[in-house]
């Protein structure tokens, strides 16, 4: 392991600052006390706060227009690895979302940004149109996902309408647009009714985008003479006849008639027609299609719309007056003629459209937005005649009758409740979509509310579950998110509290759909201590390569996130869920030591690859010799050396520096004990105590091999052998001899830690001890031909043992005592019995 340079991230990456220093995260508990000594080191604040940055900042800020980037980046996205079984399918477009949010400068325009989501829409559903499908099930999957992401650029059109107008500055002392009086026409009064009324030019926003998202209307052949096929036929026809005896346009209705089979289909059509243009609030596509076809008193009815323009009266660029001067008188006709079943359904809808009739117009809306557009045309026309009733009138209209006119009316919130429970369930299914609710909630500018509703049926256990629940839910969470993150650098943000978990929901689906590339980004929207413990726990669950975990160590920075304390408790998550929810044995008696040679388990490796989060750069020291301390002091007392040399390699010696370690003597004592110890001296020291440790075991087990060579035949004698031994032997007494003289782990380096640690520090000695002072013995004892004087060496080992401050406490403990006595007696017995002829005696050897 080696950190990547030795330059901070703070100076590499620095184009954002970090928002603060010792910032941590909520988890305050600790389900550990061995954790205790770091956490005293550590010490950290959790105040709730947020970066300063606004969630469009970013590391680097690119010159190409968001509208460029949103086409180039309609493509798919390169695999990023992960666990397949905690893989949900998720499109990239939540990558390219995530770019164009992150891409954009601080003080970039919120409808900016939304135009290039939208602009992205339109990209993939070119790119969608462009591929040619021949089966049939494929055709009828790329139509649907077609309809997907038109809803959605629907979706982002209506946004950016209404964000456009509710972000305005509202000017209360506004002057009036021209003079404004008694004799003022309708449409001067009706246009400044819109202009202070709010709510009246939201619904007049939300006609014009119900009228603008409706494909182009293809429109009928256009033939000139009007109903000339059943001309011809009144000049010819018989008495028993049922085809209309005249030519005006009453006949069919006034007779009870009907138009010649060929004018009839046409006129249906016709009517069709009519209606779709106004549907689509193209009035003068439909007066020019009634001219054409030669019916321009249809026009004459349909201008009845028009309300009365004043030239004169009202400083308005016309010679004389123009428009409709009673349109209540014209709407009660329009009104009548909707209610007459026996004209066309189409022609009844037209007109009950014009008269303010949401009855007759019902039967011809086919879809959730015809619906909401008939029901918003009524209330922007109900809107107006209530603010024209208000005006003062130039005189008293003693002749005023009462007209029959439709008087039905819903508000907003009645309208989508009636569509969500109505009797349609064509009508009913589409408007309880996630994607129309949020349309009909932000339509109500009632957003809070839906994303209440929304964050409700995500569940936090399962979210797997939610989303294969609700259709299409994860492109709705990736829209709200986007639009509460738009929101928030604004002065109309969401609720703070909802938005929140909101946020950590698609947080949660982005890690289980392997999208891990802009977590940082998302989690610097959370409050602070949210930020460390979502983003501690993605990264403890993260087992990608070293490099990319690098990316989302810089990605915290980047983004200003507290990365030094989200590392710290990375690895504290990891290890509470391994070595350190497994049971401190209860004394070293029930505890075997594996070999140095067995393979690692793969939980180990888990654990020691956590390391590597406190390993990407030099300021990251302390926190990684502290851990890798845990690490140690655990896997030691499960007997576990073959993970502890393991952890061990992950921090080489060279990487603590030097002044740590003044007092300790890399092998030996000779600490200061006047001079209490500093916390990276203390760390240094213990890390030290276990290389010594695992440099004994090394050896050992080195010494163990080349042993098991010696020939047992004089004439197999290799001297390069028994001189290697030789070395290994004394290189070997002498570390142990080191050790033991270091007061490995004695209460001198108990002060000041935690009573479990101390309990862990005893456990270490009773188990290690013994086992080294057995080491030392049966070096020296089995090279006592060899080295003259180890045999009396494997003697004396007693008084080492049996001084004050000896490890007899340790091997009494241990129940290791009886162990070492039978050592020494067959020491003793071999001096008594004298050396025998050995290969190893000979003096050619010797």
């Amino acid at each position: 392991m080696s950190f990547p340079s030795r330059t901070p991230l703070s100076e590499r990456y620095a184009s954002t600052p970090l928002q603060g220093k010792g910032m941590a995260g909520a988890d305050t508990s600790r389900s550990s006390k061995a954790l205790a000594e770091f956490d005293s080191v550590f010490a950290s604040n959790s105040k709730r706060m947020r970066p300063m940055a606004t969630p469009y900042a970013a590391a680097s800020t690119q010159k190409v227009p968001l509208s460029l980037r949103a086409a180039k980046l309609n493509q798919p996205a390169r695999p990023v690895v992960s666990r397949p079984h905690d893989e949900i399918n998720l499109g990239d477009e939540h990558d390219t979302f995530a770019i164009l949010l992150e891409s954009a400068p601080a003080n970039y325009e919120e409808l900016q940004l939304v135009k290039s989501f939208q602009e992205f829409c339109d990209a993939r559903i070119r790119a969608l149109r462009n591929v040619d499908e021949v089966d049939s099930a494929r055709i009828r999957a790329q139509n649907e996902e077609v309809h997907i992401w038109e809803l959605e650029r629907h979706t982002w059109d209506l946004i950016q309408r209404l964000l456009d107008f509710r972000l305005q500055d509202v000017d209360h002392d506004m002057q009036e647009n021209g003079s404004i009086h008694a004799y003022s026409g309708d449409f001067k009064l009706a246009q400044r009714a819109i202009e202070l009324d709010s709510q009246l030019q939201e619904h007049t926003l939300v006609v014009k985008w119900l009228e603008d998202i409706l494909p182009p209307y293809l429109g009928i052949d256009v033939r000139p003479g009007a109903w000339s096929a059943t001309g011809t036929h009144v000049s010819s026809r018989t008495p028993s006849d049922t085809i209309i005896t005249e030519m005006d346009p009453d006949a069919p209705n006034r007779q009870k008639r009907k138009l010649v089979e060929e004018d009839q289909t046409y006129q249906d059509e016709f009517n069709r027609a009519v209606f779709e243009y106004i549907r689509r609030g193209q009035y003068e596509t439909a007066y020019d299609l009634c001219v054409s076809c030669g019916q321009p008193w249809r026009t004459a009815s349909l201008l009845g719309v028009s309300r009365y323009r004043d030239g004169v009266v009202d400083d308005l660029e016309l010679e004389t007056g123009e428009g409709n001067q009673n349109v209540d008188l014209w709407k009660a006709v329009c009104y009548a003629i909707s209610c007459d079943d026996s004209f066309d359904k189409n022609e009844r809808a037209t007109y009950a459209v014009l008269g303010g009739d949401i009855h007759n117009a019902l039967p011809v809306c086919e879809t959730w937005e015809d619906v909401i557009w008939l029901h918003y045309t009524i209330l922007v026309q109900r809107g107006i005649e209530d603010a024209l009733r208000r005006q003062p009138q130039p005189t008293d209209d003693v002749d005023a009758i009462t007209l029959r006119i439709p008087t039905e009316v819903k508000d907003a919130a009645t309208i989508f409740l009636d569509l969500c429970n109505g009797s349609r369930p064509d009508l009913r299914e589409v408007a309880n979509e996630q994607i129309r609710l949020l349309q009909s909630f932000f339509i109500m500018n009632r957003l809070d509310e839906y994303l209440r509703k929304l964050v409700a049926i995500v569940s936090d256990s399962d979210i797997r579950r939610s989303l294969s629940m609700t259709k299409h839910l994860p492109n709705i969470l990736r829209i709200a998110v986007h639009l509460v993150l738009i929101l928030r650098n604004t002065d109309r943000p969401t609720d703070e509290a909802t938005s929140d978990v909101l946020i950590r929901k698609y947080i949660q689906m982005l890690i289980a759909g392997g999208r891990h590339k802009h977590i940082a980004l998302f989690t610097s929207n959370l409050p602070r201590e949210e930020q460390t413990t979502l983003y501690s726990h993605f990264l403890a669950d993260n087992l990608e390569s070293r490099e990319t975990r690098h990316q989302y160590f810089r990605q915290a920075f980047q983004h200003g996130l507290d990365y030094h304390q989200i590392c710290r408790q990375t690895v504290r998550i990891i290890l509470e869920r391994g070595i350190l929810k497994e049971a401190v044995p209860t004394g070293a008696t029930s505890v075997a030591i594996s070999e140095l040679s067995v393979p690692l388990s793969e939980v180990d490796a888990v654990m020691i690859r956590a390391l590597e989060w406190v390993a990407f750069e030099e300021q990251q020291r302390q926190d990684l010799v502290t851990y890798c301390n845990i690490l140690l002091r655990r896997f030691l007392i499960h007997g576990r050396m073959n993970a502890a040399k393991s952890s061990m390699r992950s921090v080489p010696l060279h990487f603590i520096p030097r002044e740590w370690i003044p007092r300790t003597e890399l092998g030996g004592g000779g600490r200061d004990a006047n001079k209490p110890r500093t916390a990276v001296e203390s760390i240094a020291d213990e890390y030290v105590k276990y290389m010594n440790l695992l440099d004994v075991y090394a050896l050992y087990a080195e010494w163990v091999m080349e042993f098991n060579r010696l020939p047992v035949r004089a004439e197999s004698a290799d001297v390069d052998l028994a001189n290697y031994l030789r070395r290994a032997t004394t290189d070997l007494e002498t570390k142990i001899e080191a050790l033991l003289d270091s007061d490995w782990f004695d209460e001198e380096d108990m002060k000041d830690k935690s009573d479990d640690v101390k309990t862990e520090f005893r456990i270490l000695r009773d188990l290690y001890i013994p086992e080294v002072v057995f080491i030392l013995h049966r070096i020296l004892f089995e090279t006592r031909d060899i080295q003259p004087g180890n045999l009396d060496k494997s003697l004396r080992i007693a008084e080492t043992v049996a001084r004050r401050d000896g490890p007899w406490k340790e091997m009494q403990r241990a129940n290791k005592l009886d162990k070492f006595m039978q050592m020494l007696r067959n020491s003793a017995l071999q001096a008594l019995n004298g050396q025998t002829a050995t290969p190893w005696s000979s003096p050619q050897t010797v």
